[in-house]
């Protein structure tokens, strides 16, 4: 019987500082603490944060990145702070699912697009950008572009388990089903065992 890994993360961001905590279990046969550690960053390096936080979690359960992964992971990158605290405030405000809470959650994530254009002007490889701003035109009802967005996270990173999601949501609201199941299927079968 092979092992079950989850990962629980906590994020505290203050003015432009975010700290995250992230906690690695054994949960089978049962459950075990196996690493645990604190991160503290600049919102500005924040992409930095995730490839040091991926790299540490591939190795802790020994995980080897492809030469492509660890080539993505070792661009160097900054996150515009404005942008990424008016993509979390639209995303948070969403999450609410009541009236008020979603117009007031599109209208930061309207305040979010063009910092989408510009971190994809400066880097169109990065697969991130493409599934967050696919994710928010498809909010914004603008499913083609969202599903052209998505297909892109395809080119660069294959098997993109967001991507089919996103993907599978646009042919959804696209009347294209047959697309939409094949993509979530596509990503049922990426998960794991």
């Amino acid at each position: 019987m092979h092992n079950s890994i989850i990962i629980e993360a906590s994020v505290l961001a203050v003015d432009k500082k975010i700290r995250i905590q992230l906690k690695l279990f054994n949960v089978f046969p049962e459950e075990q603490l196996l690493w645990s550690q604190t991160f503290d960053v600049d919102m500005s390096n924040l992409l930095k944060l995730y490839s040091q936080v991926i790299r540490k979690i591939a190795s802790e359960i020994q995980f080897t990145l492809s030469p492509e992964q660890r080539s993505q992971l070792d661009e160097s990158r900054e996150v515009h702070p404005d942008s990424y605290k008016a993509y979390l405030r639209g995303k948070c405000n969403l999450y609410q699912q009541i009236p008020d809470g979603v117009k007031k959650g599109l209208e930061y994530l309207y305040e979010a697009e063009n910092h989408f254009k510009r971190a994809l002007a400066l880097n169109p490889n990065l697969s991130l950008i493409h599934y967050h701003y696919a994710w928010a035109l498809f909010l914004f009802g603008r499913h083609e572009d969202a599903n052209r967005l998505a297909h892109k996270s395809f080119d660069i990173l294959k098997d993109c388990p967001p991507g089919y999601f996103v993907l599978g949501e646009t042919y959804l609201a696209m009347g294209r089903e047959d697309l939409a199941i094949e993509s979530h299927q596509k990503l049922a079968a990426l998960a794991p065992p």
